[in-house]
């Protein structure tokens, strides 16, 4: 009998990555977290970590050019580092984050927009920006998860 074995190479879903945009930030602003948050003007903000302890994540001013990332699977927080460094991006800083979705103010209502971060306590946290038909605004401590199909992590390139 002759058994006709095939196999499949199926090669790894690509993440979905959007166009870059540009973003404008100053680091150098008294209180620029804080007064980001303000100027988002979002429909609600849940602050468990607050605005003092988020670091800035650079210095001067810079262009940035942000990206949304889909991996389009389920993928755990302690793989999103290697994830993104395999592709030369970094997650965003939350100032960046926070301007990001302020100069676009309905991509978050598609879809959840989020970061990890480091406060300055050196805590691990999230900064998300909810989907939903509001611009919702959080901040909390991490803890070991995971996040499905449609989540998106602004990133930038490695500098």
């Amino acid at each position: 009998a002759l058994v006709l074995v095939l196999v499949l190479k199926v090669s790894a879903q690509e993440p979905l990555l959007s166009k870059g945009e540009g973003v404008k930030v100053d680091y150098g602003k008294p209180d620029a977290v804080a007064r980001a948050i303000t100027n988002a003007k979002f429909d609600s903000a849940k602050l468990a970590i607050r605005p003092q302890d988020i670091p800035l994540g650079g210095i001067g001013s810079v262009t940035h050019e942000v990206f949304e990332i889909d991996f389009g699977r389920l993928i755990f927080d302690k793989d999103l580092p290697v994830e993104l460094d395999k592709r030369g991006f970094v997650f965003a800083d939350p100032l960046t984050a926070i301007l990001y979705a302020t100069r676009f103010p309905n991509r978050q209502r598609m879809h959840p927009i989020n970061i990890l971060f480091t406060d300055t306590q050196g805590q691990p946290c999230y900064l998300l920006l909810g989907g939903g038909p509001n611009r919702l605004f959080g901040t909390r401590r991490a803890n070991p998860g995971h996040w499905g199909p449609g989540a998106r992590f602004l990133v930038i390139h490695k500098p």
